[in-house]
């Protein structure tokens, strides 16, 4: 009888919960449905609001046509009476003509009003021109009709299959008795489960030891506080932790919430300079980042900076640096307050760490620091000297005797470690083995990599694959020469599970993979390491280039692989995977190419006026393109290229219908300039506006923040498509295939964008055979030490910004003078104030 009963409680349980999962589907599918239409009408209400908006402005914009054009008639037929009147030749046609002085008044009179007249024809037509310019302007480019993009739909509609995604409370959803009461629209539900999420959020905080101080921040939060002291009361209780990532979080948004619903963003105004900078503090330590108030604090800051401290300063730099805020006036004035500061060490490696962050670049003030570095130097840490490395290097700064003091200081804290109690943990090491190669500042031989190898060997098991990989990084580029250290890293990362190489990104794996290679071949688990490396980061890499994407997955694709390239040893696999053949160093024809390049950058830059453009093969005006070699190899050397310093070689046989077009020439970084003007550039290119129609059908893409449209083998594959178009168009014969050969060689070795513009120039072309050959960079810098003769004075000619950064470079160390044109510029700018002709303003800081 029992068992009967049970039976029939798990059947009659059985059907209730297949009821209720029933019930609630029906109710999520009616739910989901509503929603699109919700969304659908939501958008028609929208679109017919902005064609009022439009009609408005047309009707506006019409009457005032329409008034100036009346305006313009009128002004004509007074204009035809004046030419009447002067048809005449005198007043008093029917009886005697008036005196001579009377005459002369009507005259001119007359002649004052027929100028008037055309005065108004001409502004009232320009009156109506210009409206119809704005509001043709105002209809295309500000009132557009919002029509919703696909991903807009997308993400307005729902699967079915979602429903199975939700809460188990929410699908076996009792009617009536589990109801809440409140109808979930999608802001209400982000709300309820940002509710559920915090709770879960505290409890864990709780069991972790960590929720005893809960209480006492939520008293404090609730005890009347001004709100930048309780967000900065929270940032300060949640910095020395380390509890989860989620707690953190979960905790953070919650004073954030509280202060923005008491009117935090209406009391900035009220705040002192201090004060300021607390909030600033708190929002980056909280990861805050809320545009709108970050804006009214930039605000508030720009009026303040003269009270701030140099430690405010430096907070305030690194607060927007680590929100990834940038107000470029801001930080203008920001770093004119900083010039003639007293800086600590502290501060001195958070301000240089914002300027690199943000990429801001001020060379006056980066002197300045390098000089406060110096008079500081000995209470620099591990962590001031990384940090203060990687933002020179960063910034292109050599600052050769900056670095020499780095060096010695490092030196000490290596030598002296356990004495000094200052350790050097796995991110200084790789920033200072990555600084330092980076600029060329440590070869072969250098002591320091030999102590920050073996530093690293003691504590390889803390290394991520990001340290890991820039610390290999720069210890290969400096051509570092230490078997044994690279053996024991190679056994180490071979011991690694591939789970722990699954969380790398290929850019990384490609520094790791290309350091170790020479030292770690033949060994079976350095294969199962490199068949990992290859199969998982270069061949997707390739099966992605191959395959047809539009030109926003292009670029979004190539983002998210992380693999900007495949390194000096692994491109010749990655270009014979795509079906590119490699050119090898053997060849005398390769020999051919490098000996004409390498005399190409021997030419002086010789600036010249060309008002009908040059051509392609223009020897002296490619040349101009890119800088001289005393600013290449000196003042802005490195070991990896800019863009604008890379030229290749091109070599092409094409022939269509008995036509023979052989191409032999250097090809510069950009194209050629039609508009005839060429002069040495010295900062990085601006994004160009040509569309891929334009780069002969290749898609380019923007990593790193870099357009890479511009490269040299974008550039030059262009000219081959333009080449082949012009041969087609000479043999009558457009839509015929065009055969030959092209051959490439490059100073460095290819980025993935350019390697996938070889890829799609292949597959535009099928019976051209493209073969493309590589060098790298820091190799090729020293063939042209050795050729490069620095007597010469045709390659003394430096850009703006190369000047500048020489006449800096070149001053006393011990030098404290800011230039006076600096200081002229920054006063037109920004005010009168002087520059370091203020006292100090001593504030009291918790940091």
């Amino acid at each position: 009888m029992a068992s009967v009963a049970a039976e029939a409680g798990v059947a009659a349980g059985a059907a209730v919960g297949f009821g209720l999962f029933n019930y609630n589907r029906a109710n999520y599918l009616y739910d989901a449905e509503f929603r699109y239409e919700r969304f659908s009408q939501g958008r028609e209400y929208a679109c017919e609001q902005q064609q009022q908006y439009r009609n408005d402005l047309r009707t506006l914009s019409g009457l005032t046509m329409v008034k100036n054009n009346q305006y313009a008639g009128l002004a004509a037929l007074d204009m035809a009476l004046c030419v009447a009147l002067y048809c005449a030749g005198r007043l008093g046609l029917h009886g005697p003509s008036p005196p001579g002085w009377i005459m002369g008044l009507w005259l001119t009179n007359n002649a004052a009003s027929f100028s008037f007249m055309g005065l108004a024809i001409f502004m009232a037509l320009h009156a109506s021109f210009r409206a119809q310019a704005a509001s043709v302007n105002l209809l295309t480019r500000k009132i557009r009709v919002p029509v919703p993009s696909m991903r807009q739909l997308d993400k307005a509609r729902r699967f079915s299959s979602e429903f199975e995604q939700q809460q188990w409370s929410d699908i076996f959803r009792v009617p009536y008795l589990t109801n809440p009461g409140v109808p979930k629209t999608d802001e209400t539900s982000a709300k309820v489960a940002g509710s559920s999420h915090r709770a879960r959020s505290a409890r864990a905080l709780g069991a972790s030891g960590l929720g005893g101080n809960r209480g006492t921040i939520m008293l404090t939060l609730e005890a009347g506080y001004y709100p930048s002291e309780r967000l900065w009361l929270c940032a300060r209780w949640l910095q020395p932790r380390s509890p989860s990532p989620a707690s953190i979080m979960s905790l953070a948004k919650l004073p954030l919430r509280l202060a923005r619903v008491r009117g935090h963003a209406t009391k900035v105004a009220a705040m002192d300079a201090q004060a300021l900078t607390d909030l600033s503090w708190a929002l980056a330590v909280l990861n805050h980042k809320d545009n709108k108030l970050l804006a009214g604090l930039c605000h508030q800051l720009f009026g303040r900076m003269e009270d701030l401290s140099p430690a405010n300063l430096a907070i305030c730099a690194w607060s927007f640096a680590t929100l990834h805020y940038r107000d470029d006036l801001l930080m203008k004035r920001l770093n004119r307050q900083a010039l003639g500061r007293d800086f600590e060490a502290q501060s001195l490696a958070n301000l240089c760490w914002a300027e690199a962050t943000m990429r801001f670049k001020d060379d006056v003030l980066m002197h300045h620091l390098s000089h406060e570095a110096l008079r500081k130097m000995n209470s620099f840490s591990p962590q001031h000297l990384a940090n203060t490395a990687w933002a020179f290097a960063t910034l292109g700064r050599r600052a050769e005797v900056l670095f020499r003091a780095l060096e010695q200081r490092a030196l000490e804290l290596l030598e002296f470690e356990k004495e000094l109690k200052e350790d050097f943990v796995p991110l200084d090491l790789a920033l200072c083995a990555w600084s330092f190669a980076w600029l060329e500042h440590a070869g072969p031989d250098s002591l320091l990599l030999r102590k920050i190898a073996q530093a690293a060997l003691r504590r390889l098991e803390e290394f991520s694959t990001q340290q890991l990989a820039n610390m290999l990084w720069g210890l290969d580029h400096a051509n570092y020469v230490d078997p044994a250290f690279f053996r024991a890293v190679a056994s180490w990362c071979c011991a690694r599970p591939m789970r722990f190489w699954h969380k790398a990104a290929g850019e990384e794996l490609v520094s790791i993979m290309t350091a170790l290679r020479p030292y770690a071949e033949g060994g079976q688990a350095w294969g199962e390491l490199e068949a990992f490396f290859t199969n998982e980061t270069l061949r997707p890499l390739a099966q992605f280039l191959c395959a047809s994407n539009s030109s926003e997955g292009y670029v979004q694709g190539l983002r998210q692989l992380r693999t900007y390239h495949a390194g000096a040893l692994y491109t010749s696999w990655l270009l014979q995977e795509l079906g590119i053949a490699f050119l090898g160093h053997g060849d005398a024809r390769v020999a051919q190419k490098v000996e004409d390049l390498t005399n190409f950058y021997l030419l002086p830059p010789e600036p010249r006026w060309l008002p009908d453009g040059y051509d392609d093969d223009d020897v002296q005006a490619n040349r101009a393109e890119i800088p001289s070699l005393l600013e290449l190899l000196e003042v802005k050397r490195r070991v990896q290229p800019s863009s604008h310093f890379i030229a290749l070689h091109l070599s092409a046989e094409l022939v269509a219908g008995g036509l023979r077009r052989n191409i032999w020439r250097v090809v510069p970084t950009r194209p050629p300039r039609r508009s005839g003007l060429c002069f040495v550039r010295g900062e990085k290119l601006e994004e160009h506006g040509d569309d891929d129609d334009k780069m002969a059908g290749m898609r380019t893409a923007t990593l790193r923040d870099y357009q890479r449209k511009h490269h040299a083998e974008v550039t030059a594959l262009s000219q081959v498509a333009e080449a082949i178009s012009e041969i087609r168009e000479a043999a009558f014969e457009r839509e015929s295939e065009v055969s030959g050969w092209v051959e490439l060689f490059v100073p460095h070795y290819p980025c993935s964008s350019c390697t996938g513009a070889l890829v799609q120039f292949a597959s535009c072309h099928p019976k051209i055979t493209l073969r493309v050959g590589h060098e790298d960079w820091r190799h090729w810098l020293r063939r042209l030490d050795v050729r490069w003769d620095k007597a010469d004075p045709r390659h003394q000619a430096l850009s703006i910004n190369a000047r500048q950064l020489r006449d800096l470079d070149q001053t006393a160390p011990d030098a404290t003078a800011i230039p006076e044109n600096y200081r002229a510029a920054l006063r037109r700018t920004l005010g009168s104030t002087g520059i370091g002709e203020r006292e100090e303003v001593k504030k009291q800081t918790f940091y």
